[in-house]
């Protein structure tokens, strides 16, 4: 397969045609059905693949896993460079994934990020087998297929579908991971957001399958004992009911039966046995927005991001900005942190090229606008002309117990211009082109290097 007019191999061999399921594949994926997952940091493969269908049996954790990953995967990337340059690495970024694209790569990685705990992988195929070799596509690896060895130089072996064995160097597979566990002897796995919320998502997933039983189902749930009536009169009222409610075609619902006892005077009497109900003090509302509040609390975003919180406000509207705000500063800041850090520092961007996140977010760009109206003001003031006062004294206003009309103006203003646009050009107000358009020059060339600025050096990346 050609790609940007080169011959590229991927370890990620293309399914046979005739490839079905195996005998091994259909045991697994009975076994996954199972509730027996094994404890966190043991069996990790056997753990991964369990997580894997466990989350997709429970409806509000499959929402969030999906709601988070597009939203990951939405989020837009800035190329800064030189243009040629920065229109080529626009083509292979949007042509990974074997050519889906870069939504389609990070929508899988993603996934496996927030299921596995085996984070999420990504394969970086270059010119040929050189750290200093260009990428020209990058593809998703299957989480459950990757096996980490805890060599720094080879740090995964991948296992394709036919059962090859892939040795995958540092600059071959890149690791996404959102919270690695510090012990050196789990060579990196973390724990996923589902592992941080299974006990939760159990619990939820159960009393959403006993409410689908009793609503759906026809089975009793409770035992009515009656006098008055012979049984064997009853049992065929109730059976005769039941056919002609199948011949109805009602597969949810049946009409109550209404029976009569042969003698008019006989005392019919009932006691109702409950077989099953939900426990004692059961709130489905409050369930639901503690649940509501677990599932923010392990993928680490907003609340209000997976539902509104039914029956109860989350406090004033300056309350629900700051915890959005906070939100913001979780999971996707971590996230855009992290694929930041790959593109930049591990030599899948040229070192000419700067790749950055740009989420459009208009309540933090009106805080922006808010702020520089702020400055604005400031820099109108301390371009003002003094007031001198009859006595001599200085100030911006006249004095106590002085009209206005006895200050007088100096013309000078607080600071000189050139001075005020020395500041504005500090605070990122006046950019370099307008200073130098003005004829001045930056009295304070200090540079200020972010934490996802690239290192201009030649150093081996890791």
């Amino acid at each position: 397969m050609a790609v940007n007019g080169h011959d590229i191999a991927s370890v990620v061999e293309p399914r046979p045609l005739e490839w079905g399921w195996s005998q091994g594949d259909i045991a697994l994926y009975l076994a996954t059905t199972s509730d027996d997952i094994p404890q966190w940091g043991t069996n990790v493969r056997l753990r991964d693949q369990m997580l894997r269908e466990f989350y997709k049996t429970e409806s509000m954790l499959a929402g969030t896993v999906f709601g988070t990953a597009s939203r990951y995967a939405s989020f837009k990337f800035v190329l800064a460079g030189p243009a040629r340059q920065v229109g080529i690495m626009h083509r292979i970024l949007h042509s990974s994934e074997h050519g889906f694209g870069w939504q389609a790569l990070m929508m899988r990685v993603v996934k496996d990020m927030l299921t596995q705990d085996n984070a999420g992988w990504i394969e970086a195929i270059r010119t040929e087998d050189d750290y200093r070799a260009p990428v020209i596509q990058l593809n998703h690896l299957d989480s459950n297929r990757c096996f980490r060895t805890g060599n720094w130089e080879t740090p995964v072996i991948y296992r394709d579908m036919l059962g090859g064995e892939h040795k995958m160097k540092w600059y071959q597979a890149y690791c996404l991971s959102e919270n690695p566990d510090p012990d050196e002897r789990l060579r990196g796995y973390q724990e996923c957001a589902i592992s941080r919320l299974l006990t939760e998502a159990r619990r939820a997933r159960d009393t959403a399958i006993y409410e689908g039983e009793k609503v759906s189902g026809r089975n009793p749930t409770s035992v009515y004992l009656i006098s008055g009536i012979q049984q064997e009169r009853l049992m065929n009222m109730l059976k005769l009911d039941s056919n002609r409610t199948d011949q109805y075609g009602n597969l949810r619902y049946q009409v109550p039966s209404m029976i009569c006892a042969m003698d008019p005077t006989a005392k019919i009497g009932m006691e109702r046995v409950d077989l099953r109900s939900l426990p004692d003090g059961y709130d489905k509302e409050t369930q639901m927005r503690w649940y509501t509040i677990a599932l923010a609390l392990a993928f680490g975003i907003d609340p209000q991001d997976i539902a509104p919180l039914p029956g109860h406000a989350l406090g004033s509207s300056q309350q629900a900005s700051v915890l959005a705000q906070k939100a913001r500063g979780k999971g996707p800041a971590l996230f855009m942190s992290n694929v930041q850090q790959m593109m930049n520092f591990h030599g899948i961007m040229p070192r000419t090229i700067q790749f950055s996140y740009q989420e459009q977010d208009d309540a933090e760009n009106e805080a922006l606008t808010a702020l520089q109206w702020r400055r604005t003001q400031m820099y109108a003031m301390l371009a003002k002309p003094t007031k001198i006062a009859p006595g001599g004294q200085f100030g911006s206003t006249p004095g106590a117990g002085m009209a206005a009309g006895d200050a007088q103006s100096s013309g000078d203003p607080i600071l000189p211009v050139h001075i005020i646009r020395q500041i504005m050009r500090d605070n990122g107000d006046l950019k370099q082109e307008y200073l130098d358009a003005m004829g001045e020059t930056d009295l304070t060339p200090n540079i200020d290097q972010n934490s996802e600025d690239q290192i201009k050096s030649r150093w081996k990346f890791w």
